[in-house]
């Protein structure tokens, strides 16, 4: 069978990456187009494979690797330009991809860069630490859905103090947290409105003033929101997720974290659900949710589990 053309693009890009991360630089310069431009939003424009290898090889002295793309998409103009999009990240540097418009001359020919514009948003003196790469991300733990509140869950102590031991270990180490507090502009669900105590993080778990806090409004906790711009600025490749509830909002950052290239895992201990009903409580809800996410998205865990990983 015959690969599309976006999965001959892919597989153009992948190429690239791998090479690059090989240290290749000239195997890299082929995939360029003798007349390619190339913009490096803020180091400037680039003209020709002479200005684009000079470019590649001042840059190869700072060292870097383990280029990764995330959030990958591909635009089909016609059978012979396709553009791709992705957010990256490297051991020195992270950003996100504009447009790479790949051409080829003919069908049967190579897939090569023609146009390259990316934009460098941090670049670190050193290569990031792996404390600096995981980031924990509390979901949703707000007062409404503890004892007393709009939407009171079965177990929400139970998951927050399992959060705020990672917490504690996050902090100690001075890795990135995160956290998402869901607000809606009125009262139609009843819970987390606007204004309300209700709405704010529970304070067993208030943020610290270095830990930003991602307002949504949606169910998917990158939808309108900074979540991924923040990822990309502190070049985070891997979520710890932890929260409420546990078959909604905490499923929905996974997979779509899962999809867009980082790695999960999720804490199960550390997240609440509600009783749905007589036959199916708290701990069956988050039972079928660690199942389905366990198989094809993240590495199920406990927190005393990850805190010894930690240790």
């Amino acid at each position: 069978m015959t690969p599309t053309i976006e999965q001959q693009v892919l597989q153009a890009s992948q190429a690239w990456v791998e090479q690059f991360n090989r240290g290749q630089l000239d195997a890299c310069l082929a995939g360029y187009r003798d007349d390619a431009v190339m913009t490096v939003t803020p180091h400037g424009r680039f003209h020709g494979k002479h200005e684009i290898a000079a470019f590649w090889r001042e840059f190869a002295q700072l060292g870097p690797a383990e280029l990764v793309y995330r959030d990958v998409r591909i635009q089909v103009i016609d059978e012979y330009q396709a553009v791709l999009s992705a957010t990256w990240s490297m051991n020195i540097a992270s950003g996100f991809i504009t447009k790479e418009l790949w051409v080829r001359a003919a069908i049967d020919a190579p897939w090569q860069l023609l146009e390259d514009d990316f934009t460098v948003k941090q670049q670190w003196p050193t290569p990031r630490s792996d404390n600096s790469k995981t980031a924990l991300v509390v979901v949703d733990m707000q007062n409404d859905y503890f004892e007393g509140g709009a939407m009171t869950l079965s177990d929400t102590q139970a998951a927050a103090d399992k959060t705020a031991q990672l917490l504690h270990a996050f902090r100690r180490d001075g890795r990135p947290i995160i956290h998402v507090q869901h607000v809606f502009a009125d009262d139609e669900k009843g819970f987390f409105v606007a204004g309300t105590l209700g709405s704010e993080i529970h304070s067993q778990l208030a943020p610290l003033a270095t830990e930003p806090v991602v307002i949504k409004s949606a169910v998917n906790s990158f939808k309108g929101t900074n979540l991924e711009r923040l990822l990309i600025d502190q070049g985070i490749e891997e979520l710890v997720v932890t929260g409420a509830m546990a078959h909604v909002c905490v499923d929905a950052i996974t997979r779509a974290a899962v999809d867009k290239g980082y790695r999960c895992q999720l804490i199960i201990d550390a997240c609440a659900a509600p009783d749905i009903s007589a036959t199916t409580n708290a701990h069956s809800v988050k039972e079928s949710t660690a199942h389905v996410l366990g198989f094809a998205y993240a590495n199920v865990t406990t927190t005393a589990a990850l805190l010894a990983q930690l240790a």
